[in-house]
């Protein structure tokens, strides 16, 4: 039945409601029981099967094994066997990364009682911006920081716009204007208001700048400053 077309007491009477005092307890009990609670399922989890072979989806993996193929056509085959073992590698760490943030997700759903107001995507990648997206309860907001590859891409479900209200947005330097906002924040620094340098990990030489990069990396040092 077309409920958006009738008449306010029609809808009413066809629920067995009331308009003054609505279903009755012993009413909103069956349709509990018959509906369930009043919010979306959770999405299926996949297989690991089925999250490894997602990670070949990606168009310059594609390229990479047809390049394998012609290799090993040509008769390449030391050249053809370091392609296939670049994505095969390539498609571990993806999912080896999925898999963690997985984890994550339902430890910080447990420990959050329903998910954060907000969470942030900082390394660029579209899988993980779906991650920080689910992540967040009913109206949070995540966002996404990091600057992804033009072939990446992410999805969410078109219904937890609505019924969830929930936000996902981007934010450029922190959405900031350079010229109103740096004289703010160096002015807050220098007043002891911003803690700008319980940030940084380590300071690097302008000589260590390799081994700066290399400690970024390899996850050695997430916030390395190159004093020069």
């Amino acid at each position: 039945m077309d409920w958006h077309l009738q008449e306010i007491d029609e809808v009413i009477r066809g629920w067995g409601s009331d308009k003054e005092h609505g279903l009755s307890e012993e009413k909103a009990r069956e349709r509990l029981r018959e509906f369930g609670f009043n919010q979306l399922e959770e999405r299926k989890k996949k297989s690991p099967l089925i999250k490894f072979l997602e990670q070949f989806k990606d168009l310059v993996v594609i390229i990479l094994i047809v390049a394998s193929v012609v290799s090993g056509l040509l008769g390449e085959w030391i050249d053809s066997g370091a392609i296939i073992a670049i994505v095969i590698l390539n498609a571990l760490i993806g999912y080896i990364q999925e898999s963690r943030a997985e984890k994550a997700l339902e430890a910080l759903k447990k420990l959050t009682a329903g998910g954060p107001d907000y969470a942030f995507e900082c390394v660029g990648v579209g899988a993980l911006a779906e991650t920080a997206y689910r992540a967040i309860r009913r109206g949070g907001k995540a966002v996404m920081v990091g600057v992804a590859k033009g072939s990446d891409s992410t999805s969410v479900r078109s219904m937890t716009l609505v019924f969830e209200e929930k936000t996902l947005t981007g934010s450029y330097f922190g959405s900031c204007v350079p010229r109103i906002d740096f004289p703010k924040m160096l002015h807050l620094y220098m007043a002891g208001k911003l803690k700008l340098d319980e940030l940084i990990t380590r300071r690097y030489s302008i000589d260590e700048a390799p081994q700066a990069f290399a400690d970024l990396q390899a996850g050695v040092n997430a916030r390395g400053v190159i004093v020069f």
